[in-house]
């Protein structure tokens, strides 16, 4: 998995005693509490509250995290307490679901979508390896969204912190940038970790879905094969493969044939260059 660290805050051992106690190993089963996303301390308490969050995360600290603060949502008026989170000027509103399972975008200044419910961070009592599917209404009803999160690892070591998270968020078929993610949470940490695998992400930020690019040759030698390779892959039997049509074939073939004549003149020119210098080694009498 590639990944992308982008805090370097420290926990200290002491703090981490509660964070033990929110996963059960018999059952499987834990308790996830806002304090986990925020990076905020955590006093144990399983009721699921909104404390107040002020974290500054990411390689240069340009991620930031705040609030709870009264907002008022413009499709329906209702007033809720929502986290602003700024990252370089993109700007992102949370607040807890209805079903309270979960915090999720109410805004996001890169999309006109009012969304209900919406889950991006799992919260109160999850199990191992299970799945939740989410049907959200956005826009009033005329965007549906289906949203799936699974937990992948539910207490864990990451970067020397334990009782981290990891799960798996996918919105939809997971195919447009940004909607097949794998998402790492630490205690006093907050965000470690984000893997992007839907197939608009760009190569470095997610998952490698293909070997690497082959090593570039070191010298001439290696790489006049090389070309050679190239051209032959771009023949006119393999062009016209897809028409197998004895006029394509004529046609194509004789195009190709024009194409070799810069190789024909110089061979001509060649020849006459040769000529030219055999007369002249002749002695004349």
């Amino acid at each position: 998995m590639l990944a992308a660290p982008l805090v370097a805050v420290t926990t200290h051992a002491a703090d981490l005693s509660k964070w033990a106690a929110s996963y059960d190993p018999a059952t499987m089963v834990r308790f996830i509490p806002v304090e986990l996303w925020t990076g905020g301390d955590w006093d144990g308490n399983r009721e699921l509250r909104l404390p107040a969050a002020d974290l500054s995360f990411g390689k240069r600290g340009e991620k930031r995290i705040s609030g709870p603060a009264a907002w008022t949502r413009p499709g329906t008026g209702e007033a809720i307490q929502v986290y602003e989170r700024n990252n370089r000027g993109k700007k992102q509103l949370f607040a807890l679901s209805s079903r309270r399972d979960g915090l999720g975008r109410v805004f996001d200044s890169r999309y006109g979508r009012d969304c209900i419910d919406e889950v991006k961070f799992p919260l109160g009592l999850w199990k191992t390896d299970e799945t939740r599917v989410f049907d959200v209404s956005c826009n009033n009803g005329a965007l549906r969204r289906k949203i799936k999160v699974t937990i992948e690892k539910i207490d864990f070591e990451y970067d020397g912190v334990p009782h981290s998270l990891q799960f798996h968020w996918v919105v939809g078929d997971g195919k447009e940038r940004g909607t097949d993610m794998h998402y790492t949470y630490s205690p006093g940490r907050g965000l470690v970790s984000l893997d992007d695998d839907s197939q608009g992400a760009p190569r470095a930020a997610g998952r490698a879905k293909t070997g690497p690019p082959p090593a570039l040759p070191d010298d001439d030698s290696q790489r006049i094969p090389q070309r050679a390779a190239t051209r032959a892959r771009l023949t006119p039997i393999n062009i016209i493969r897809p028409f197998p049509t004895t006029l394509y074939m004529t046609t194509i073939n004789r195009a190709w044939a024009r194409l070799q004549f810069p190789s024909s003149i110089g061979q001509a020119f060649a020849r006459r260059q040769a000529c030219i210098s055999h007369r002249s080694s002749i002695p004349r009498s």
